[in-house]
């Protein structure tokens, strides 16, 4: 059972001199992870896959150099949106971000994510 170990929601907006430049708005949280690294990979990317994260969706992980570190990308089939799941068994921890330039769009992506199991 993920437990959140803290939520950061990052609003970025950028300013150059007036130039119009895209502003993402990105949210973040850290969850306790009891798992192994390659079952948290696999079963986030099952919940990106679920919430549309399906275009260029894809693992950093190399099992052959005994790390308990990985990641899996996702860019959402629909937006201009894209999540990424850290899973990291070292540490016991996970976490998730996502990122995108609809503000209401990325948050309900986030919380959805946020909310599912993985």
């Amino acid at each position: 059972m993920r437990k959140p170990l803290l939520l950061i929601p990052l609003l970025m907006a950028l300013s150059l001199g007036g130039e119009a430049i895209a502003r993402p708005f990105v949210y973040v949280a850290s969850f306790a992870h009891g798992g192994a690294v390659k079952e948290c990979l696999d079963s986030g990317e099952i919940a990106l896959k679920k919430f549309k994260f399906t275009e260029k969706i894809w693992q950093d992980y190399n099992p052959k150099e005994n790390t308990k570190v990985g990641r899996v990308y996702g860019t959402h089939a629909e937006s201009s949106t894209t999540a990424v799941i850290l899973c990291d068994q070292k540490d016991g921890v996970t976490s998730l971000a996502v990122g995108g330039l609809d503000q209401q769009l990325t948050w309900d992506l986030y919380g959805n994510l946020f909310k599912a199991e993985w």
